[in-house]
């Protein structure tokens, strides 16, 4: 479907439904309007349900990723996210877009074990470890059927007598994976239980997920604006992401900004959220203090180029994906299959928000736009 929508934000709500679902849009209609969530669905969801609370769906457009148009599901009550991620996404369209790349599908799960002696208690995990890792077979059959399961095994750096923390990966396929991870890990948490010298204490999945990166990278061009040059731009633009590699506290802020993106796009699209961010601040604070997570560099006279590598682990199924009326529809809709593309829309969301918020910034400062739109509420 095609992306590069130009005015798209200027139409009504009536001719953007029309232009997106043409003759389908009989059928998403009643959902569209009614957030697509009865009561009855609401309440086996939470406990204590007494009502559904609604909050906007919007797209965001003009994205191209891996040579391919994509529209980009959010949901979220900042009224500026949607257009700067969409704004910035133009700016990079006739460079070619967004090249997104993602390691396999691992989550991980940890388990505690209070031993006193850590190197002799893994020395025996692993000289028993075909053992182990075939007694785990078995424990989600859905998933080995489709050929995930588990990987291996690896021992945590750890700062800590008295104590192990064995790590246990899992192909989680196209699953986030967390129910997944714990069954395998509190099933080796019994397997070893009262086999060796010690006594393992937990199991449970670590939202840091290692071995599970997305990396986006794109193009954007700066044109002349508030009686500034495109050099003059790009110059202030580099002043501006340099602040946040000498100070934390910008760098956080700039990163709230990348989660801006990628926080929408997983609510929309059904997934824990609060994970997400978990494992995004996780990288940043463990890369020299909390440094900014995109990676930003001149391309000639009005160009950036900027690189955004995060550990994501949005699922395309489980959850809500297959729970939720509306959210299963659009994957439909989207033709979205893997949790590869909801990483990839995720990163270059975020990715496009953090190059529109520098930007901004920059030139005309934050409150310029926000304002602008924020006020529309009033």
């Amino acid at each position: 479907m095609k992306s590069y929508l130009e005015g798209f934000y200027k139409k009504s709500i009536k001719e953007r439904q029309q232009l997106i679902f043409g003759e389908q849009l009989a059928d998403f209609k009643p959902l569209l309007e009614s957030g697509g969530l009865a009561l009855p669905k609401a309440d086996r969801i939470l406990e204590n349900v007494i009502g559904i609370y609604a909050l906007p769906l919007a797209l965001a457009v003009n994205f191209k990723i891996n040579n391919q148009d994509q529209l980009i599901p959010m949901v979220l009550e900042e009224p500026s996210v949607v257009a700067a991620a969409s704004a910035a996404a133009k700016s990079s369209y006739k460079n070619g877009g967004f090249t997104v790349k993602s390691e396999k599908s691992q989550t991980t799960a940890q388990i505690l074990i209070k031993t006193s002696d850590p190197d002799n208690y893994w020395k025996q995990i692993m000289q028993n470890r075909d053992e182990l890792l075939a007694a785990l077979a078995g424990e989600d059959p859905q998933l080995e059927s489709l050929g995930g399961g588990v990987l291996g095994l690896e021992r945590q750096p750890l700062n800590w007598k008295g104590h192990l923390v064995v790590n246990l990966m899992v192909d989680c396929l196209d699953a986030m994976g967390a129910n997944a991870v714990n069954t395998y890990g509190e099933k080796l948490k019994q397997l070893v239980r009262g086999r060796f010298p010690g006594k393992p204490l937990a199991a449970i999945i670590t939202n840091a997920f290692p071995g599970r990166t997305t990396r986006a990278r794109a193009v954007f061009t700066l044109k002349p604006r508030a009686g500034l040059s495109a050099n003059q731009i790009q110059e202030l633009f580099m002043e501006i992401y340099t602040w946040a590699l000498h100070d934390p506290l910008r760098a956080l802020t700039n990163n709230k900004g990348i989660l801006n993106g990628i926080g929408a796009v997983a609510l929309a699209c059904g997934n824990d959220f609060r994970a997400t961010s978990a494992a995004v601040h996780y990288r940043s604070f463990s890369n020299s203090s909390g440094l900014p997570l995109a990676v930003w560099e001149k391309v000639g006279k009005n160009k950036v180029q900027g690189t955004l590598s995060l550990p994501l682990a949005l699922g395309s199924v489980g959850g809500m994906t297959n729970f939720h009326p509306l959210i299963s529809k659009f994957f439909k809709f989207l033709n979205i299959q893997k949790s590869d593309s909801l990483n990839a829309m995720a990163a270059c969301a975020g990715l496009a928000n953090n190059f529109s918020a520098i930007k901004a910034i920059a030139v005309e400062g934050i409150q310029a736009n926000h304002m602008k739109l924020h006020n529309k509420k009033k």
